[in-house]
């Protein structure tokens, strides 16, 4: 009888042990939450930044090896925003053609953060040509400002060479996040991540 008594209190402990460990795996559960969810918003703006940066580096390499240039597109479909390779140079995304698909919830922001713009060592700001939504690449691999009869990687009107950039936001727990894409005059590409105050 004693003994019953006895493995019926261990196991009333054992159960309010249980119930204690459970607890506290679910406080801290609660106190880790926002920075999982922060990590993994993270990882997948990369993702987006690297997917965007393939599709440039891709349109690049068909440029030098077709001896011609090659435009790279934004397009929206059911809600995903993707990058294509405008093979046909007809501003569409065409089934064959080339494409990256950016996470769910990523899309491209129409303007850098609190006006936060890229710059480079020298000073010189990275522009979004107003009339092309993508970069383009000549037959030297070098990015340009495509035209219906050229690829201009000069810009002789302003005394400078052709930089892209663009920027892509995902909005969601814990606010707004910021990644950007950079395309130097050179062709060297850079993913940027925005931390609130600056770009690294």
């Amino acid at each position: 009888m004693r003994s019953k008594k006895i493995k019926s209190a261990q196991a009333g402990f054992s159960m309010v042990e249980v119930m204690i460990v459970v607890a506290i795996i679910m406080i801290i559960s609660a106190m880790a939450a926002p920075n999982i969810i922060s990590s993994l918003r993270l990882v997948k703006m990369r993702g987006a930044t690297s997917s965007m940066i393939n599709s440039f580096e891709q349109a690049r390499m068909l440029a030098v090896r077709n001896n011609r240039g090659y435009m790279v597109l934004p397009a929206v479909a059911q809600g995903t925003t993707y990058w294509y390779i405008d093979a046909n140079n007809n501003q569409a995304m065409d089934a064959g053609e080339p494409q990256a698909a950016l996470p769910q919830s990523v899309n491209m922001a129409a303007t850098p953060p609190s006006n936060g713009t890229l710059n480079l060592p020298a000073g010189n700001n990275y522009y979004l040509l107003p009339l092309q939504t993508g970069p383009a690449f000549n037959a030297r691999g070098l990015p340009c400002y495509a035209t219906a009869t050229s690829c201009l990687n000069y810009d002789a009107a302003n005394n400078r060479y052709e930089n892209f950039a663009y920027y892509i936001q995902d909005t969601g727990y814990g606010g707004t996040l910021y990644m950007a894409v950079t395309i130097g005059p050179n062709g060297k590409m850079k993913a940027w991540n925005w931390t609130g105050t600056t770009w690294k």
